[in-house]
């Protein structure tokens, strides 16, 4: 399989990224670590001044020296840790071409996966509304059991549904999905494609990773057989060119970064057409005719392109956008509480120069 030779260089090309960076992935966890220990401030308490009013403001002083250094210490330990793990999971999907998927629960996610893969169908229409911790990985090649591959594959992952997120909770529970893959999936429903949902969108930073729009057209079971003789009576095309133009200029807007491919595709059609054993009679018989018209092979063709053309350039970089998004991260989260340290330890020296 040629697809085979892309996946084992984009692996090689990971392990030796990893093995490069590694350095810089020392320095920053040794940086860390010396950050917790911030010295220059005594929180001794001196009960040897003469004024009560004094030793008051001592005291105060030094309890609040005490709080902000403890913060700044828990904020430097949860980072490192954090980070830490991050890479060490780098490190041991380097075989995976990952792919995250991220959209609401009941827009066809779980029947999305099942189509790219061939599934048997076992996880579509159990979705539940505001999961928020359930992730499922999907891989090609399968392997025979199941099991998690031991070689170069396609790793493609079903996040947890976004609407069981809200603002900073969202953009955090995917900032540590997207640190870890290579592409992006937005899954979007004809019938959800509206501002709001585009919104929940706006809170997912992307991390510099490219993405691709998947815009699921839905319709009844009873509609499908549709797709056969007439599909252009499910695929419209005014109604989709109004969705790509909107979804379009929404990712202009709210990311630094190309306008996004959007593909149209008919992921229950798709999964019929593959698997007819589980499909309702008429679309048995047309289900080779009803595949071609589902559109899954653009999804197919968008994979193949970027693990062939882009999964190299990416996973180069992989490794150091890590490391450069965790220091920033980091100073964004210490430079408020290290402002007010600073301030603190300008008042207190003045205060001592006082007494």
């Amino acid at each position: 399989m040629e697809l085979l030779k892309y996946l084992k260089q984009a692996t090689n090309t990971a392990t030796n990224s990893i093995k490069s960076s590694q350095i810089y992935r020392d320095e920053m966890l040794l940086n860390l670590k010396y950050q917790k220990a911030i010295h220059g401030i005594s929180t001794h308490r001196n009960n040897n001044f003469s004024s009560e009013n004094i030793k008051k403001i001592y005291s105060e002083f030094s309890d609040k020296a005490e709080y902000l250094q403890k913060s700044i210490e828990k904020l430097t330990a949860k980072a490192q840790n954090d980070f830490s793990n991050a890479y060490s999971e780098l490190e041991k999907n380097a075989r995976f071409v990952t792919i995250m998927l991220f959209g609401r629960s009941r827009t066809g996610k779980s029947t999305m996966m099942e189509a790219l893969t061939s599934g048997d169908g076992h996880t579509i229409g159990i979705g539940k509304q505001n999961t928020t911790t359930e992730i499922k990985e999907y891989f090609l090649p399968k392997t025979k059991n199941g099991e998690i591959p031991t070689k170069d594959a396609l790793r493609i992952v079903d996040t947890p549904g976004i609407e069981g997120f809200d603002g900073e909770e969202l953009a955090k529970m995917a900032e540590r999905y997207i640190e870890r893959c290579d592409h992006i999936f937005f899954l979007l429903s004809d019938d959800k494609a509206t501002s709001s949902e585009l919104d929940r969108f706006g809170y997912i930073q992307t991390q510099g990773k490219g993405i691709t729009v998947l815009l699921n057209i839905k319709s009844f079971d009873e509609d499908i057989d549709l797709l056969v003789e007439k599909p252009e009576y499910i695929f419209k095309r005014d109604e989709i060119e109004g969705h790509n133009r909107r979804i379009k200029n929404y990712v202009a807007k709210h990311f630094d970064m190309p306008e996004p491919e959007v593909i149209p595709v008919h992921a229950r059609a798709a999964w019929m057409g593959k698997r007819p054993d589980k499909a309702i009679a008429t679309i048995n018989r047309n289900h080779e005719i009803l595949l071609r018209n589902s559109y899954i092979a653009n999804v197919e063709k968008t994979i193949q392109k970027f693990i062939v053309e882009d999964s190299v350039l990416v996973r180069i970089r992989t490794p150091y956008d890590l490391i450069n998004g965790y220091i920033i991260s980091v100073k964004n989260e210490l430079r408020p509480v290290a402002g007010q340290f600073r301030e603190l330890m300008d008042k207190f020296k003045y205060l001592k120069k006082k007494v």
